[in-house]
């Protein structure tokens, strides 16, 4: 069942991709995001389909694994708190992402690819380091469900202040919305807020997960680990869903069905 959920995530984020890459009216930098977030977490389903495939025991190879994945969750969060904080930030300074100018939009997701591909770097850094060093930590396959305290410090504790900043942003989002909706509809549009539920449902998905796994660790559920996998092998048709649903994507796929008749 993993496996199957890990391959239908993965078409499904490539969906995703194809729809940004299909409709240059995306391509802005919540798309820049979006897609990113996408590849990342495609990039993480296609090891665990590969682990699952392969179950290969050498530790050699199981750390090379563990270091890639453990870069990916964290650069997956990551990239979720910048598209919500993009938001926030385009209702704070009002403006519009559509109507920045090019160059700034270079700039912005250079700084953005910066901070979510180079946030986890120290931490992966970290457990390297520890896996040698310390003699009761092994950074392989099962390391996030260790009794060792370092997994606390090294991705759950980042994760959570990620997920937490996240639903910080979104509910100072919705105080600038409720303002704005006071004082103007200039900027209030559908656009708008449809990117800001996109970046909500993102955080609920890739948060509510490992909130999950922090009570089955509390509770030593036995089956924490096969729960917890189960629900993350899901994340990338929970993605698809949120993106296509939105009144901008509909709209965008009509017209293209409309403009290419499917013939019988």
């Amino acid at each position: 069942m993993l496996l199957v959920f890990s391959v239908l995530s993965i078409l499904c984020l490539a969906v995703v991709i194809w729809i940004h890459v299909r409709f240059p009216r995306l391509q802005n930098i919540y798309g820049f995001c979006l897609v990113c977030l996408s590849v990342t977490l495609a990039a993480s389903f296609i090891l665990s389909v590969i682990q699952i495939i392969t179950d290969f025991v050498s530790t050699d190879v199981a750390i090379v694994f563990t270091i890639i994945r453990h870069y990916i969750w964290l650069s997956v969060f990551a990239w979720g708190t910048v598209i919500i904080f993009h938001v926030y930030r385009s209702f704070a300074i009002n403006v519009v992402a559509n109507k920045i100018c090019v160059l700034t939009i270079k700039d912005q997701s250079y700084r953005y690819a910066i901070f979510a591909w180079g946030l986890p770097i120290p931490f992966v850094v970290t457990g390297m380091i520890c896996h040698y060093r310390l003699e009761d930590f092994v950074y392989t396959r099962h390391w996030l469900t260790s009794e060792h305290i370092l997994p606390l410090f090294i991705f759950i504790i980042p994760a959570l202040c990620l997920s937490f900043l996240g639903i910080s942003l979104f509910f100072g989002t919705l105080s600038k919305m409720e303002k704005m909706r006071k004082g103007t509809d200039e900027l209030w549009n559908h656009h708008t807020t449809d990117i800001l539920f996109i970046a909500v449902r993102l955080q609920l998905t890739l948060g509510v997960p490992w909130i999950s796994f922090l009570f089955l660790m509390v509770s030593n559920h036995p089956l924490k680990l096969p729960i917890v996998s189960t629900i993350n092998s899901l994340q990338g048709i929970l993605i698809m869903v949120a993106f296509v649903t939105t009144k901008k994507i509909k709209n965008l796929l009509k017209q293209r069905n409309r403009t290419h008749p499917t013939t019988v």
